[in-house]
């Protein structure tokens, strides 16, 4: 990964393909719509294959977290610390209900 990107978007959670091609095709359309390059200046990381140390946090990432009843991956829930204590940045819930949220500890923490 290269240090020149200017946005980030880190996908986690225990169910990050549900929406993966409506939400790559969304987030690139939107960085080309403010005249950027996707492949250069942007990218979406996976948690499941990607490094903690791939997060650029002087660029500000985001975060979405994929969840359902399903308990994260211990990546995903230190990946989600980060973002939440370490270095405060957006983490935003996407679930099928929000009984989800309510149900689940490390999410509702999001």
């Amino acid at each position: 990964m290269s240090k020149d990107k200017c946005y980030q978007l880190v996908v986690l959670g225990p169910v990050p393909d549900q929406f993966w091609t409506e939400l790559a095709t969304e987030f690139n359309n939107q960085i080309q719509d403010i005249g950027l390059d996707p492949g250069q200046d942007a990218e979406i990381l996976r948690s499941s294959s990607m490094r903690r140390i791939d997060i650029l946090w002087d660029s500000a990432p985001v975060a979405i977290w994929f969840g359902d009843e399903t308990m994260p991956t211990q990546k995903d829930k230190e990946i989600l610390e980060d973002f939440q204590v370490k270095r405060p940045n957006p983490v935003f819930p996407v679930c099928e209900s929000l009984d989800v949220i309510r149900n689940n500890d490390t999410i509702a923490a999001c």
